[in-house]
């Protein structure tokens, strides 16, 4: 599958020889950037209504938001925007109504805001264009119109809706000369918050020597604290290695690094496929999510993955209503088939137990049932069928994993109840 990069125009740079107002030896060659500071007006208008975008940053981290406040004074409108990971720089200029068009994979504030609010608010509404995008796709884009390219070859998205479920139809595509012919193309290959938690307990309680990745770039950090998102810069105390998003997707998911993926979603269904993107229609959902980020690429790349969630019966439908990440797709051998290989989802650990799948039909049963509740319970919040014939009790946690969990996975009550207070004896 390839996918076609972002309208992109080339502006040249002129180097001028000798230093402003001031004089080179004679003989000596220099060459001198002219001056890049400007007001921030004037670097406003330099975006006309209708230009294509894309703005630096992560989620709620490392946004111009000066230069965007400046653009909606400006009163700009029809922008076109291109993102992979975005946040409240998108969503402001959305909800200014500068915005006509978003090509991304994600727009949320990590724990400010899980849902960007005015994202969500004109999708629902039908008020703005959107094409739906996974990260590793979106940098390949990115990538692709800064080598000229038309677009570059990527396995991320396939099995999924994200590959045949588009935001602009083709015959829109054709009459838009901002939209690319296609929004992506299959081919034969040319060569024959809760997952996080569970990623650090693991490495304090029995895999010392995991290596946790994050896909906004960070490589083996020492993990002090705990991130409120995978673009967090906490994320890169005493990192291995600072990336970007298309070295870590690219080098070391698709290079078949990653050993075990986790994720989360907002709807999982029978086969362990994932929904992160609406509900209900997809061009007028009943709910708009986030979005894919690197969920569908972590699905189609890590050699296995490992879902966690609540156990909700809205949450478990038969069927998705929109597959953004590749599970075990119609089960057999159907992910095989689709271009992917036997890495699909080898558990979904939920509040109520655990859930695996049969190594022959894919088919999934309740392999450990929490203490909290019966194998029957687990099934009546499920919305499809659950084998809990051979349903065991999950062991109860041990003191010493609710103490690293509670004061050193995450003793700021982030994504857990926060420890209770000790009370002094008066």
């Amino acid at each position: 599958m390839s996918t076609p990069g972002p309208l992109t125009r080339r502006r040249g740079v002129r180097y001028d020889e000798g230093e402003r107002g001031g004089s080179r030896p004679p003989g000596q060659r220099t060459s001198h950037v002219p001056g890049k500071l400007t007001t921030l007006e004037a670097a406003a208008a330099l975006v006309p209504s209708g230009a294509s975008l894309s703005v630096g940053g992560f989620t709620s981290q490392r946004h111009p938001t000066a230069l965007l406040r400046a653009l909606v004074r400006r009163g700009v409108r029809d922008l076109i925007v291109y993102c992979h990971s975005a946040g409240s720089d998108i969503d402001l200029l959305i909800g200014a109504g500068c915005v006509r068009r978003v090509e991304g994979a994600y727009l949320a504030d990590g724990v400010f805001a899980p849902v960007a609010p005015n994202w969500r608010r004109f999708v629902e509404a039908g008020r703005i264009e959107f094409e739906d995008y996974s990260n590793a796709a979106m940098t390949a884009r990115f990538a692709a119109g800064a080598m000229g390219l038309p677009c570059l070859p990527t396995r991320s998205m396939l099995g999924t809706d994200l590959l045949i479920r588009w935001g602009v139809p083709v015959e829109a595509r054709r009459s838009d000369p901002t939209l690319a012919p296609m929004k992506v193309a299959t081919m034969q290959c040319p060569f024959s918050g809760l997952p996080l938690l569970g990623a650090m307990l693991a490495r304090r309680r029995h895999a010392p020597s995991a290596t946790i990745v994050f896909e906004a770039g960070a490589v083996d950090p020492e993990m002090l604290h705990l991130p409120m998102s995978v673009g967090d810069s906490r994320t890169l105390v005493r990192a291995a290695q600072a990336a970007w998003l298309f070295e870590v997707l690219a080098y070391v998911l698709q290079g078949g690094r990653v050993d075990v993926g986790f994720l989360g979603a907002g709807q999982i269904d029978r086969y362990g496929n994932l929904n992160s993107t609406a509900i209900g229609d997809y061009h007028r959902p009943r709910v708009r999510f986030p979005g894919s980020g690197g969920s569908a690429d972590v699905a189609a790349h890590s050699g296995r993955t490992v879902i966690m969630a609540r156990h909700e019966r809205r949450r478990f439908p038969e069927r998705v209503d929109y597959l953004t990440s590749p599970g075990w797709l119609s089960g057999g051998a159907s992910r095989r088939q689709a271009g992917l290989g036997d890495n699909g989802p080898a558990a979904v650990v939920t509040t109520m137990g655990v859930i695996r799948y049969r190594p022959d039909t894919r088919e999934p049963y309740l392999a450990a049932c929490h203490p909290c509740c019966t194998p029957e319970e687990v099934q009546a919040e499920t919305g499809f069928h659950l084998d809990i014939s051979g349903a065991v009790e999950t062991p109860v946690p041990t003191a010493e994993d609710l103490d690293l969990l509670r004061r050193v996975v995450d003793p700021e009550g982030i994504f857990l109840d926060p420890p209770p207070r000790r009370v002094r004896d008066r």
